[in-house]
């Protein structure tokens, strides 16, 4: 090899960690996220031209004075000016903006390097999965995946498994935050998980419990029933004759959770940043939900108290039971409750041989559901087939307790009504109910929302059935369009809702929800004018609600009448009251303030550099000069970024 192939070579291999650093501080600087494909491009272009006009300027000369510092001058506004052309060819509409395009500050760089380390192994398995499947960025042009993002995403979840599979099912019972399309390919998620080994759960309830399983249970069957990605359920008797259902968490599995959560939270930021399906999914603030319901899961004390709640609060109403829980032998990782014996309500001839009447089964269910959710406030989220069996006395028992849902008496009142408005067709009714509980932007468009609601109810009133439970899993996306945003717990009963009436159809084919649902509720909100004496105690009971304010009324009237008659009638208004308002003037101020600075900045710099006056720095060089360079480039620096954020804005 040549003398002059290993000076290139050198050349290059001290370059490179040149372009890196250059690149690494332009992006900082023009203050936006950029993918490192672009980044370490921009760093090669701006480099590349950098020498080219540095040694040109050099007579071409190696060893001239100020060579390395013209050089790294002049590649840092090169690279930023790269960057700048980098985006206004791209696409349209690919370019993050925002929160997204933030950069990424690490203020406690310690903790920041464990929490990547920590769990880097478990990140890349994971990214190399979501590749594979097509979820990652794409690099050039490449062919589009043959299969929509919803299938990818599921089929992603599916293969990395244990928590990821968790994930997928928690986000399909979140219509409120997932699109349609993806709430119906993630619930066909299911988890195929192998039993751990017998001597590694004795391990965990001996020591949850404090005490030898022998010295606790008189027999246990380690045949697990149901194994489950956090838990496995087995069949056990009590020393005091008590048959029982004991659920154990499996070994280390918290810190597999804590591990794979901090995996899906930096997943999550990624994708919401930089694709998409993640921007479509609101991947970040779903994974931040899906961590806190998560947690929740992790503590079994949790659902033993929603099991003890709901079982106070209905006292076996409507022929439902709740299994008892017994509190001295639960724990966080250890839940012990009573055994019910019985088929699933699914399984007709089973039902039909303990002479049961089905209908009367379905209308107690949906009873003590909606009595959990509009009078209780504390209600069973998870109804489905297999959470419902039927007891040899012909009662229903509820199990798994791990989903539940708590509602206010104001959202009580509201799904109360949200139900009766429906089944009536009573829209200004329906968007009262909705208006009460939801979140809504302060320019939502009232009447068109109300259109929208009497085309919705029009199109989901099937002839003698009436409106689904479905329907109402629907409407949340109706909302959405709109920017109206329900509760949590309002959505999750809705989707309650929906699995309810699916069981109940498997009881009763072709049982209305809506309808017996509508009858239910009405008895709560009649849909016949009062009777007088009830209109007269109404009337009382509002007259002392509002007499407070009928007392002041006359005042208030005479003060605005004086008012207008003098002239000094005022009214204020509230400028940039919507967020999307401010959050566009600030933008605008920002962007009008680095103007003029990076103006400003570049005048004096003009200024300071062609004065001749000042002491000297460096040989020829002033202090006036050095202080005229480096405000120009302040100047450029801070007028690329405007342009910078400029462009992401008009892009997208």
């Amino acid at each position: 090899m040549t003398g002059d192939a290993l000076q290139a070579i050198g050349l290059v291999l001290v370059s490179l960690p040149l372009i890196a650093l250059v690149a690494l501080l332009t992006s900082r600087m023009l203050g936006v996220r950029r993918s490192w494909a672009k980044v370490l491009l921009a760093g090669v272009i701006g480099w590349s031209v950098a020498n080219l006009v540095a040694f040109a300027l050099a007579d071409w000369d190696p060893d001239a004075p100020h060579l390395v510092r013209n050089l790294l001058f002049l590649a840092l506004l090169a690279t930023m000016v790269a960057a700048v052309a980098i985006d206004l060819l791209a696409r349209p509409g690919s370019l993050p903006k925002g929160e997204a395009a933030a950069l990424i500050t690490i203020p406690r760089p310690g903790r920041k390097i464990r929490e990547v380390v920590q769990p880097m192994a478990r990140m890349r398995d994971v990214s190399r999965i979501a590749r594979r499947n097509g979820l990652g960025p794409r690099l050039g042009r490449h062919r589009e995946p043959a299969d929509p993002a919803p299938v990818r995403i599921r089929r992603t979840l599916e293969e990395c498994g244990g928590t990821f599979v968790k994930l997928g099912q928690i986000a399909s019972t979140r219509a409120d935050l997932v699109p349609p399309e993806y709430v119906a390919e993630l619930a066909k998620l299911r988890a195929d998980v192998a039993p751990a080994p017998p001597d590694e759960m004795r391990s965990v309830i001996a020591a949850e419990l404090g005490a030898d399983i022998d010295n606790v249970f008189a027999s246990f069957e380690w045949d697990p029933i149901a194994a489950a990605s956090i838990a496995q359920a087995y069949r056990a008797q009590l020393r005091t004759g008590e048959d029982v259902i004991v659920k154990v968490q499996r070994p280390g599995i918290c810190e597999t959770v804590e591990r794979d959560c901090s995996v899906i939270l930096r997943l999550a930021r990624f994708a919401q940043e930089r694709t998409s399906w993640g921007q479509d999914l609101g991947a970040l603030e779903l994974a931040r939900e899906f961590v806190a319901s998560l947690h929740e899961e992790l503590d079994f004390r949790i659902e033993a108290r929603n099991a003890r709640e709901i079982a106070a609060a209905t006292h076996g109403a409507h022929g439902v039971r709740v299994p008892r829980i017994y509190s001295e032998h639960s724990t966080a990782r250890v839940l012990v409750m009573e055994r019910f014996d019985g088929p699933s309500v699914a399984d007709t001839a089973a039902v039909d041989a303990l002479g049961v009447d089905r209908g009367e089964l379905a209308h107690r269910l949906l009873r003590s559901i909606l009595d959990q959710s509009l009078r209780q406030g504390l209600f069973h989220a998870d109804p489905h087939p297999g959470n419902v069996v039927v007891l040899a006395d012909g009662g229903l028992g509820l199990l798994d307790f791990g989903a539940c849902g708590r509602l206010d008496p104001l959202e009580q009142h509201a799904m109360l009504q949200i139900i009766v408005a429906a089944a009536r067709h009573d829209i200004p009714m329906l968007s009262e109910g909705i208006g009460e509980v939801a979140s809504m932007p302060a320019m939502v468009d009232e009447r068109a929302l109300e259109h929208a609601l009497a085309r919705f109810v029009a199109a989901n009133d099937a002839p003698e059935v009436g409106i689904s439970a479905q329907a109402f899993v629907d409407l949340i996306p109706l909302l959405r369009r709109f920017k109206v945003r329900l509760p949590g717990d309002l959505t999750l009963l809705f989707r309650a809702l929906g699995t309810l009436e699916g069981t109940l159809q498997a009881i009763v084919p072709g049982y209305s929800l809506a309808d017996a649902a509508r009858r239910i509720a009405g008895d709560q909100v009649p849909a016949t004018p009062l009777p007088p004496e009830d209109l007269q105690e109404l009337v009382t009971r509002e007259l002392i609600a509002q007499a407070p304010t009928l007392q002041k009324l006359p005042g208030r009237i005479d003060r605005i009448a004086a008012l207008a008659e003098q002239g000094n009638l005022r009214t204020r208004v509230a400028l940039f009251s919507s967020e999307e308002d401010a959050s566009v003037v600030t933008t605008l101020v920002n962007r009008v303030v680095l103007a003029t600075l990076a103006g400003m900045a570049a005048i004096a710099g003009a200024l300071l550099v062609t004065s001749e006056v000042g002491p000297i720095a460096t040989g020829t060089t002033t202090i006036s000069h050095l202080m005229g360079w480096t405000s120009i480039f302040g100047a450029t620096v801070l007028g690329l970024r405007v342009v910078t954020a400029t462009i992401r804005d008009g892009y997208n």
